[in-house]
C-alpha cells in the first residue's frame, strides 16, 4: 500500500510536460549550418540583462528534416504555464553528442521545415549551444535584427 501511494504521489507531482517531451538527435553531418542572433527584447517576458533575446537557429540536411518531421507529428501538444498563461506547444529537445542542448524558453523554440530554432537568455548561452550541437559549423559572429 505504501508503494501505492508513493507511485501515485510521483505522478501527481511530476508536471505533464515533463512525460510529453520528445528529442532530436543531432551530429554535425545532419546540420547545413547554424546561426546565432541577437533579437531586441525578451522571450515570453523572460527578462534578460542587457534587454535582448537569443535564437539558436540549426539549418538541417534532408535526412535530419525528415526525422524532425516524423518526431514533429509524433510528439503530442504539451501545456506549459507561462507568465500565468497557459500555452499549448510541442516540447522538442535537441540531443548533440549525448547530451541535451538548453533552451530558455521552450514555448518559443521552432522546429519545422529546414529549420530547429532554440531560445538562450544570453549570447555566450548561444554560441556554447551552436558549439554543443556541431563545433565545425559554430557561428564565430552573432547576427542582429538591426537594433
Amino acid at each position: 500500500m505504501k508503494i501505492a501511494a508513493l507511485l501515485l504521489a510521483i505522478a501527481l507531482f511530476t508536471p505533464l510536460n515533463t512525460l510529453a517531451q520528445s528529442t532530436l538527435a543531432l551530429s554535425c553531418p545532419d546540420v547545413a549550418k547554424i546561426e546565432a542572433w541577437r533579437l531586441r527584447g525578451e522571450m515570453w517576458h523572460c527578462p534578460s540583462k542587457d534587454g535582448y533575446s537569443y535564437v539558436v537557429v540549426v539549418f538541417l540536411t534532408k535526412n535530419a528534416q525528415e526525422r524532425m518531421a516524423e518526431i514533429l507529428e509524433s510528439t503530442p501538444e504539451a501545456l506549459f504555464m507561462v507568465d500565468d498563461c497557459r500555452v499549448r506547444a510541442k516540447h522538442i529537445q535537441i540531443l548533440a553528442n549525448g547530451q541535451l542542448v538548453p533552451s530558455d524558453s521552450p514555448t518559443s523554440d521552432t522546429f519545422r521545415g529546414e529549420l530547429a530554432i532554440i531560445s538562450r537568455k544570453t549570447k555566450e548561452g548561444a554560441f556554447a549551444a551552436a558549439k554543443q550541437i556541431c563545433p565545425d559549423k559554430a557561428p564565430t559572429v552573432m547576427l542582429t535584427d538591426g537594433s
